[in-house]
C-alpha cells in the first residue's frame, strides 16, 4: 500500500463511482482527501449523477480544505478542483495525486514538482486512458 495520503480530483472520483468501485480507494490508499471544490463539484446536482450519493457515503473520503488561498497561476489555467487539489497535494508534503485532466497533470509536474505516477499494480494506467477518452460522458 503507498505510504501517505492521495488527493483527489473529481474525475477520478466520478469514474470510481460510476464503475460501483470507490472501495479500490480505501484498498489501495491510506487515506483519500477531497478538497472542498472538489467535493462540490461531485456531490452537487441531481441524485442520479455518478458520485452524489456515493461519495458522502465513504468514510474513507475526508473532506479537507486547503490552507489560504489557490495560486494565481492554477486559478487561471485549471477549474476550482483541479486547482485545489493540487493546491492541497504541495500543501501536504507533495502527496500523491489523482488527476485526470492532462492539462492539471502538467501544470502539476512541470510548475509544482509533484509525480504523477502511475501505478501500474493498481490498474491506474488503464483507468487514466479510459478516462481521458471518455470524461465528458460524466458530466
Amino acid at each position: 500500500m503507498p505510504e501517505g495520503p492521495v488527493v483527489a480530483d473529481s474525475g477520478p472520483l466520478i469514474a470510481f463511482s460510476l464503475l460501483g468501485r470507490l472501495d479500490l480507494l480505501r484498498d489501495v490508499y491510506t487515506s483519500v482527501l477531497v478538497p472542498e471544490a472538489v467535493w462540490r463539484e461531485v456531490t452537487s446536482g441531481a441524485p442520479d449523477r455518478p458520485g452524489v450519493v456515493e461519495i458522502p457515503g465513504c468514510p474513507w473520503l475526508v473532506r479537507t480544505a486547503i490552507a489560504g488561498s489557490v495560486d494565481g497561476l492554477l486559478r487561471a489555467e485549471l477549474g476550482p478542483g483541479e486547482a485545489e487539489a493540487i493546491t492541497l497535494a504541495v500543501q501536504r508534503g507533495r502527496a500523491r495525486l489523482l488527476l485526470d485532466e492532462r492539462q492539471a497533470r502538467r501544470v502539476a509536474e512541470i510548475v509544482y514538482g509533484l509525480s504523477i505516477r502511475v501505478e501500474h499494480e493498481t490498474g491506474e494506467v488503464e483507468l487514466i486512458e479510459v478516462l481521458e477518452v471518455n470524461k465528458h460522458e460524466y458530466r
